[in-house]
Protein backbone atom coordinates (compact mmCIF):
# COMPACT_ATOMS: atom_id res chain seq x y z
CA UNK A 1 0.00 0.00 0.00
CA UNK A 2 1.16 3.48 -1.12
CA UNK A 3 2.90 5.47 1.97
CA UNK A 4 1.63 8.30 0.64
CA UNK A 5 -2.18 8.64 1.20
CA UNK A 6 -2.18 11.71 2.64
CA UNK A 7 -2.86 15.03 0.94
CA UNK A 8 -0.09 17.30 1.77
CA UNK A 9 -1.87 20.45 0.15
CA UNK A 10 -4.57 20.37 2.97
CA UNK A 11 -3.57 18.21 5.33
CA UNK A 12 -5.50 15.68 7.69
CA UNK A 13 -5.89 12.12 6.22
CA UNK A 14 -7.24 10.52 3.35
CA UNK A 15 -10.31 8.06 3.31
CA UNK A 16 -7.53 5.06 2.83
CA UNK A 17 -5.98 5.91 5.83
CA UNK A 18 -9.22 6.35 7.71
CA UNK A 19 -9.82 2.65 6.02
CA UNK A 20 -6.18 1.41 7.38
CA UNK A 21 -6.94 2.06 10.77
CA UNK A 22 -10.57 0.46 10.46
CA UNK A 23 -8.69 -2.73 9.28
CA UNK A 24 -6.26 -2.65 11.98
CA UNK A 25 -8.83 -2.06 14.58
CA UNK A 26 -10.96 -4.77 13.57
CA UNK A 27 -8.42 -7.29 12.72
CA UNK A 28 -7.26 -6.75 16.71
CA UNK A 29 -10.96 -7.34 17.06
CA UNK A 30 -10.70 -10.55 15.62
CA UNK A 31 -7.42 -11.83 16.51
CA UNK A 32 -8.72 -11.16 20.09
CA UNK A 33 -11.58 -12.94 19.19
CA UNK A 34 -10.17 -16.09 18.03
CA UNK A 35 -7.13 -16.73 20.48
CA UNK A 36 -7.61 -14.99 23.78
CA UNK A 37 -9.89 -16.42 26.10
CA UNK A 38 -12.85 -14.18 27.23
CA UNK A 39 -11.79 -15.94 31.29
CA UNK A 40 -8.33 -16.31 32.74
CA UNK A 41 -6.92 -19.28 34.29
CA UNK A 42 -7.78 -18.17 37.45
CA UNK A 43 -11.37 -17.61 36.59
CA UNK A 44 -11.48 -14.01 36.09
CA UNK A 45 -12.55 -11.59 33.44
CA UNK A 46 -9.25 -11.56 31.30
CA UNK A 47 -8.09 -7.49 30.66
CA UNK A 48 -6.39 -8.28 27.80
CA UNK A 49 -9.41 -9.61 26.09
CA UNK A 50 -11.77 -7.22 26.98
CA UNK A 51 -8.76 -4.43 25.90
CA UNK A 52 -8.82 -5.87 22.21
CA UNK A 53 -12.67 -6.15 21.95
CA UNK A 54 -12.50 -2.50 23.18
CA UNK A 55 -9.53 -1.55 20.41
CA UNK A 56 -11.37 -2.86 17.77
CA UNK A 57 -14.73 -0.52 18.26
CA UNK A 58 -13.73 2.19 16.28
CA UNK A 59 -13.81 -0.04 13.42
CA UNK A 60 -17.13 -0.10 12.30
CA UNK A 61 -18.08 3.38 12.99
CA UNK A 62 -15.10 4.03 10.50
CA UNK A 63 -16.36 1.74 7.86
CA UNK A 64 -19.78 3.02 8.26
CA UNK A 65 -18.74 6.60 7.60
CA UNK A 66 -16.64 5.53 4.61
CA UNK A 67 -20.12 3.73 2.81
CA UNK A 68 -21.47 7.26 3.03
CA UNK A 69 -18.60 8.95 1.73
CA UNK A 70 -18.63 6.21 -0.97
CA UNK A 71 -22.04 6.38 -1.22
CA UNK A 72 -21.92 10.35 -2.81
CA UNK A 73 -17.78 9.37 -4.40
CA UNK A 74 -18.47 6.55 -6.34
CA UNK A 75 -19.44 6.18 -10.21
CA UNK A 76 -21.11 3.33 -10.19
CA UNK A 77 -23.48 2.80 -7.17
CA UNK A 78 -25.30 -0.59 -8.53
CA UNK A 79 -21.40 -2.25 -9.08
CA UNK A 80 -20.55 -0.30 -5.23
CA UNK A 81 -23.35 -2.44 -4.07
CA UNK A 82 -23.06 -5.75 -6.11
CA UNK A 83 -19.59 -5.84 -5.02
CA UNK A 84 -20.49 -5.59 -0.95
CA UNK A 85 -23.35 -8.55 -1.80
CA UNK A 86 -20.63 -10.76 -3.52
CA UNK A 87 -18.00 -10.09 -1.05
CA UNK A 88 -20.60 -10.69 1.96
CA UNK A 89 -21.35 -13.92 0.39
CA UNK A 90 -17.73 -14.83 0.13
CA UNK A 91 -16.86 -13.78 3.54
CA UNK A 92 -20.01 -15.78 4.84
CA UNK A 93 -18.18 -19.29 5.24
CA UNK A 94 -14.73 -18.18 7.20
CA UNK A 95 -16.68 -15.60 8.95
CA UNK A 96 -19.18 -18.56 10.22
CA UNK A 97 -16.01 -20.81 10.43
CA UNK A 98 -13.78 -18.09 12.92
CA UNK A 99 -16.50 -17.36 15.31
CA UNK A 100 -17.84 -20.62 15.83
CA UNK A 101 -15.35 -23.54 14.73
CA UNK A 102 -18.03 -24.89 11.79
CA UNK A 103 -18.78 -23.55 8.61
CA UNK A 104 -22.48 -25.29 8.66
CA UNK A 105 -22.89 -24.12 12.39
CA UNK A 106 -25.12 -22.67 14.18
CA UNK A 107 -23.64 -19.21 13.55
CA UNK A 108 -25.18 -19.82 9.70
CA UNK A 109 -27.86 -18.27 11.66
CA UNK A 110 -25.87 -14.56 12.01
CA UNK A 111 -24.80 -12.94 8.89
CA UNK A 112 -21.13 -11.25 8.71
CA UNK A 113 -21.37 -7.28 8.25
CA UNK A 114 -20.93 -6.78 4.61
CA UNK A 115 -24.89 -8.23 4.81
CA UNK A 116 -25.27 -4.88 7.29
CA UNK A 117 -23.42 -2.83 4.89
CA UNK A 118 -25.19 -3.84 1.63
CA UNK A 119 -28.68 -3.48 3.72
CA UNK A 120 -27.56 0.31 4.77
CA UNK A 121 -26.38 1.46 1.27
CA UNK A 122 -29.41 0.42 -0.36
CA UNK A 123 -31.53 2.12 2.10
CA UNK A 124 -29.53 5.65 1.56
CA UNK A 125 -30.11 4.81 -1.89
CA UNK A 126 -33.45 4.96 -1.66
CA UNK A 127 -33.51 7.62 0.71
CA UNK A 128 -31.45 9.72 -2.14
CA UNK A 129 -33.33 9.04 -4.77
CA UNK A 130 -36.94 9.87 -2.52
CA UNK A 131 -35.08 13.06 -1.57
CA UNK A 132 -34.41 14.30 -5.13
CA UNK A 133 -38.24 12.95 -6.09
CA UNK A 134 -40.27 14.58 -3.35
CA UNK A 135 -38.62 17.32 -0.42
CA UNK A 136 -39.18 19.74 -2.88
CA UNK A 137 -42.59 19.18 -3.83
CA UNK A 138 -44.30 17.07 -0.98
CA UNK A 139 -42.04 17.15 2.53
CA UNK A 140 -44.76 15.09 4.26
CA UNK A 141 -44.29 12.69 1.52
CA UNK A 142 -40.47 12.39 1.74
CA UNK A 143 -40.77 11.85 5.63
CA UNK A 144 -43.56 9.42 5.26
CA UNK A 145 -41.25 7.16 2.54
CA UNK A 146 -38.12 7.55 4.70
CA UNK A 147 -39.89 6.00 7.57
CA UNK A 148 -41.09 3.04 5.40
CA UNK A 149 -37.19 2.84 4.28
CA UNK A 150 -35.78 2.81 7.65
CA UNK A 151 -37.98 1.00 9.48
CA UNK A 152 -37.64 -1.73 6.13
CA UNK A 153 -33.84 -1.44 6.58
CA UNK A 154 -33.57 -1.88 10.06
CA UNK A 155 -36.93 -5.23 9.90
CA UNK A 156 -34.59 -6.75 7.07
CA UNK A 157 -31.08 -6.59 9.22
CA UNK A 158 -33.05 -8.11 12.12
CA UNK A 159 -34.59 -10.80 10.63
CA UNK A 160 -31.10 -12.33 8.44
CA UNK A 161 -29.27 -11.68 11.94
CA UNK A 162 -26.33 -9.51 10.29
CA UNK A 163 -24.06 -8.48 12.03
CA UNK A 164 -24.89 -5.32 14.22
CA UNK A 165 -28.32 -6.05 13.05
CA UNK A 166 -29.98 -2.72 13.89
CA UNK A 167 -28.08 -0.17 15.01
CA UNK A 168 -25.55 -1.52 12.53
CA UNK A 169 -28.30 0.34 9.85
CA UNK A 170 -29.03 3.28 12.27
CA UNK A 171 -25.33 3.69 12.19
CA UNK A 172 -24.85 4.27 8.84
CA UNK A 173 -28.13 6.32 8.40
CA UNK A 174 -26.61 9.03 11.05
CA UNK A 175 -23.76 9.60 9.00
CA UNK A 176 -25.67 10.06 5.99
CA UNK A 177 -28.71 12.16 7.78
CA UNK A 178 -26.08 14.59 9.23
CA UNK A 179 -23.00 14.37 6.80
CA UNK A 180 -23.33 18.42 7.07
CA UNK A 181 -23.71 18.92 10.71
CA UNK A 182 -20.90 17.81 13.22
CA UNK A 183 -22.27 18.89 15.81
CA UNK A 184 -25.37 16.65 14.95
CA UNK A 185 -22.76 14.01 14.09
CA UNK A 186 -21.57 13.77 17.57
CA UNK A 187 -25.20 14.18 19.56
CA UNK A 188 -26.43 11.42 17.54
CA UNK A 189 -23.43 9.45 17.50
CA UNK A 190 -23.20 9.77 21.62
CA UNK A 191 -27.28 8.61 21.28
CA UNK A 192 -26.90 5.12 19.52
CA UNK A 193 -24.01 4.21 21.38
CA UNK A 194 -26.45 4.25 24.51
CA UNK A 195 -28.79 2.50 22.34
CA UNK A 196 -26.03 0.16 21.66
CA UNK A 197 -25.76 -0.78 25.66
CA UNK A 198 -29.31 -1.18 26.15
CA UNK A 199 -29.32 -3.43 23.05
CA UNK A 200 -26.06 -5.30 24.87
CA UNK A 201 -23.55 -4.13 22.78
CA UNK A 202 -21.95 -2.87 26.42
CA UNK A 203 -18.46 -1.72 24.53
CA UNK A 204 -19.60 -0.37 21.70
CA UNK A 205 -19.25 3.55 23.51
CA UNK A 206 -15.33 3.04 23.17
CA UNK A 207 -15.94 3.34 19.17
CA UNK A 208 -17.00 6.78 19.58
CA UNK A 209 -13.25 7.52 19.92
CA UNK A 210 -13.35 7.27 15.72
CA UNK A 211 -15.28 10.47 15.28
CA UNK A 212 -11.81 12.00 16.32
CA UNK A 213 -10.32 11.16 12.57
CA UNK A 214 -13.88 11.11 11.05
CA UNK A 215 -14.86 14.53 12.08
CA UNK A 216 -11.79 16.34 12.99
CA UNK A 217 -8.12 15.14 10.91
CA UNK A 218 -10.34 13.49 7.66
CA UNK A 219 -9.73 15.94 4.31
CA UNK A 220 -12.33 14.90 2.00
CA UNK A 221 -10.05 12.68 -0.71
CA UNK A 222 -9.68 9.59 -1.37
CA UNK A 223 -6.04 8.87 -0.96
CA UNK A 224 -4.09 5.98 -2.47
CA UNK A 225 -4.46 2.64 -2.44
CA UNK A 226 -4.31 -1.05 -4.69
CA UNK A 227 -7.67 -1.18 -6.49
CA UNK A 228 -10.43 -3.35 -4.44
CA UNK A 229 -7.95 -3.96 -1.39
CA UNK A 230 -10.49 -3.27 1.24
CA UNK A 231 -13.29 -5.37 -0.69
CA UNK A 232 -10.30 -8.40 -0.39
CA UNK A 233 -9.35 -7.52 3.07
CA UNK A 234 -12.27 -8.87 4.71
CA UNK A 235 -13.05 -12.46 3.36
CA UNK A 236 -8.84 -12.77 3.18
CA UNK A 237 -8.08 -11.72 6.97
CA UNK A 238 -11.24 -14.25 8.17
CA UNK A 239 -9.66 -17.15 6.16
CA UNK A 240 -6.03 -16.26 7.49
CA UNK A 241 -7.35 -16.06 11.07
CA UNK A 242 -9.62 -19.30 10.69
CA UNK A 243 -5.77 -21.41 8.94
CA UNK A 244 -4.46 -20.09 12.49
CA UNK A 245 -7.30 -21.64 14.39
CA UNK A 246 -7.07 -24.83 12.26
CA UNK A 247 -3.09 -25.13 13.13
CA UNK A 248 -3.40 -24.61 16.55
CA UNK A 249 -6.45 -26.36 17.27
Amino acid sequence: MSANMTDSSTGGISMSVLKVIACISMLIDHITLCFIPQITAAGEPSVLYLLGRCLGRPSFIIFSFALVEAFYHTRNRKKHLLLLLIFAFISEAPFDYMRCGQIFGIYMLKQNVLFTFSIAFAAIWLLDYVHSRCFEKIKAEYYFYSVIIIVTACVLAFLIRSDYTVIGVMCVLIFYFTRYDRKATIIAMIIWSIGAVFLNYDIEPFGLIALWPILWLYNGKRGRSPKMFFYIFFPAHFLILTAFMLWLY
